[in-house]
């Protein structure tokens, strides 16, 4: 990389990449070197546990959703629901708002956990995406955030 570099790369792949790039300036006494890591996607898991109140419209949680990232550090994530069976039957913000993205950052541990509500329903069938937030703004963008990982979730009555 040249001197001064500031930048990013998007890497898409259908198998497993991991990446790490070491610098070091040996004009710079002690020390003068940078580590650039790139989180790994491919083995993202997603959870989904349905709690036993399943009462459309109402404040508690109809089930949590949980990712589990293989890297132990914080990494800003987005949440994304879609393609919802019935349409518009799920959310993640406490009903009647319908919030279908939401943003986050893992724990030391990988893992991040959101409160899914249900909007209409049971039953309802949803997809989770779950974005890496490239530039850490807690907004999903396309052709910027990279997707890591997907699911397919249902609450039953």
């Amino acid at each position: 990389m040249p001197g001064g570099f500031q930048g990013s790369v998007v890497v898409d792949a259908a198998g497993l990449v991991v990446g790490v790039s070491n610098n070091v300036n040996y004009d710079v006494q002690f020390d003068g070197s940078a580590a650039y890591n790139m989180p790994v996607a491919a083995t993202t898991l997603l959870q989904f546990q349905q709690t036993t109140d399943r009462t459309a419209g109402n404040s508690v949680a109809d089930g949590t959703l949980t990712v589990f990232l293989p890297v132990p550090f914080s990494v800003p994530v987005l949440l994304e629901l879609a393609n919802e069976t019935p349409a518009n039957s799920v959310t993640f913000a406490v009903p009647p708002t319908d919030q279908n993205v939401i943003a986050g950052s893992t724990d030391a541990f990988g893992q991040i956990q959101r409160n899914v509500f249900l909007l209409a329903g049971p039953p309802a069938t949803f997809d989770v995406n779950v974005y890496y937030d490239v530039n850490n703004n807690g907004i999903l963008e396309a052709g910027v955030d990279v997707l890591m990982a997907t699911g397919t979730f249902t609450i039953s009555p």
